[in-house]
């Protein structure tokens, strides 16, 4: 085989041409489009990150305004607790007071009872004994002796011991 020179740089110039233009529609047709969508997709993914960013921050924001509702809340949640507790404090003071006063009373009124029973029984004792003196009475001196001869003695003698 032989080459020629005469040929050799004309082949030369067209492969070389043939390269420039093959450069040429590469650029054109693949590069560009190529670029287009690498630089679309960069900005895409910067936007992304950028709204990532924008939605953290006002997540951030937001939790951190709950985490203050929350904190208010159980503030308010433990006062309302407190104001439970007094209040059922003063109520079972309200409830016991009342039950001592109906206790004092039922006391003072037992107590009354039992001395107004106490007069009675006493009244009742003299009663007897003023009976059991008439009826001695009677047996001693033999004959019939009515209370109300010697009813007047018989309280003088009740009221202050002595004999008049």
């Amino acid at each position: 085989m032989g080459i020629d020179f005469r040929t050799v740089p004309m082949e030369l110039v067209i492969n070389i041409l043939n390269i420039v233009v093959l450069y040429l529609l590469v650029r054109l047709l693949v590069y560009k489009p190529v670029k287009n969508f690498m630089q679309n997709r960069q900005d895409r993914i910067q936007n992304d990150l950028e709204s990532a960013a924008s939605n953290r921050k006002t997540s951030e924001d937001a939790l951190h305004g709950l985490q203050d509702e929350l904190d208010a809340n159980r503030k308010k949640a433990a006062l309302e607790a407190q104001e439970v507790t007094k209040s059922a404090a003063l109520e079972a003071e309200k409830i016991i007071s009342a039950a001592r006063a109906e206790a004092d009373k039922i006391i003072t009124s037992a107590r009354c009872e039992a001395e107004e029973e106490k007069k009675e029984m006493v009244r009742k004792s003299q009663d007897e004994i003023v009976s059991i003196a008439c009826s001695m009475a009677e047996k001693l001196l033999g004959r019939e002796v009515k209370p109300q001869d010697n009813d007047a003695i018989i309280q003088s003698f009740l009221k202050d011991g002595k004999v008049l």
